[in-house]
């Protein structure tokens, strides 16, 4: 059997909750998936915290993001995508790293490059960093939002069937899929980051 490792670890633990979900994240079923005791983890992570830490790190460090192209615009909007890409092919993780803040070196990294993307549109630290907080939120919210099954009364819902009278707006709004609703939160944002 190969050697422990942090990223066999974190490895081991991504494949658990993209299986079996959420609820299956316990340094001992982390522990078991890898032919070890629960505690022979935390010499590597730490605890269950740090376990979500380094998912989270490395959910940030497999981005697929191009060098930039010196279009501060563009560069923002392949960020968020690459950075909706890798939290799409992990939905089971959403609930998990909702809300958590990037604490590891490597994870501050990756914002630190989102800040300089984002600051190349001449916004100050403070401005930029506002931006990428709100872009995060955007992503994962979006992301979140389409991983959960839709409720039963929300299944068939069509706007178009509603009662005009009643709802002017709404039953004129033709349905767009989760890709058009995506890019066009992205293009709102970045409007206003050009504004």
């Amino acid at each position: 059997m190969p050697r422990l490792s942090r990223d066999r670890v974190v490895d081991a633990a991504l494949r658990l909750v993209d299986e079996q979900g959420p609820s299956a994240l316990s340094m001992r079923k982390v522990g078991a998936a890898l032919g070890v005791e629960g505690m022979a983890l935390y010499r590597w992570v730490g605890s269950k915290d740090g376990l979500l830490d380094a998912v989270f790190e490395r959910l940030l460090t497999d981005l697929e993001v191009a060098p930039s192209s010196g279009h501060p615009l563009a560069d923002c909007a392949t960020f968020a995508r690459a950075l909706r890409a890798s939290l799409t092919a992990h939905p089971h993780w959403l609930p998990l790293i909702a809300g958590r803040p990037a604490i590891t070196s490597a994870s501050l990294a990756v914002l630190e490059e989102a800040l300089e993307r984002v600051g190349a549109l001449g916004l100050t630290g403070r401005e930029a960093l506002v931006a990428v907080q709100t872009l995060y939120v955007f992503v994962l919210g979006h992301c979140q939002f389409h991983a959960a099954p839709a409720p039963e009364s929300m299944e068939d819902l069509d706007y178009a069937q509603l009662s005009a009278e009643d709802f002017p707006r709404l039953s004129a709004i033709d349905p767009a899929s989760a890709e058009e609703e995506f890019e066009g939160g992205l293009a709102l944002w970045l409007r206003g980051l050009a504004s």
